[in-house]
């Protein structure tokens, strides 16, 4: 799934913006042509557009094995501009919620950035064991 810049789409009767791009290619006919299933989603899931898109010729043979070349060509077919993978946000659970020190049970903390973990510099500590005077034995 890709990030796209956001676009208006009439959806029955409603303007619905589409934020995401699913695709899967459906047919293929080796070194000729390959068919692309497409699905545009909101924010929140809703498919609010589907078709299909088909590559062939010149275009096909650019293809090779470079998904992102697939996905570049059914997001200019389609007049889209891929911004990057799509990232589902991540909802915390009560424990992670309690551990960040939100009370409100009703409070959902969406987190759309990976989280990177905090973590503490450990000091090197050197002990060094006395030294008892020892004179040789002869």
């Amino acid at each position: 799934m890709k990030q796209i810049e956001s676009i208006q789409i009439w959806d029955n009767g409603t303007n619905q913006i589409a934020e995401k791009l699913y695709t899967y290619g459906t047919n293929t006919t080796l070194g000729v042509s390959a068919d692309f299933y497409y699905m545009l989603y909101t924010k929140d899931n809703q498919v609010i557009a589907t078709g299909s898109v088909k590559m062939s010729g010149e275009d096909y043979q650019k293809w090779s094995d470079n998904d992102d070349y697939a996905w570049d060509f059914v997001a200019t077919k389609l007049n889209l501009v891929i911004v990057g993978d799509w990232v589902e946000p991540i909802v915390l659970t009560t424990d992670m919620e309690v551990g960040m020190g939100i009370t409100d049970p009703s409070a959902k903390l969406e987190v759309t950035e990976p989280i990177e973990p905090i973590v503490e510099p450990i000091e090197e500590v050197v002990v060094e064991a006395p030294v008892a005077d020892v004179e040789p034995e002869a």
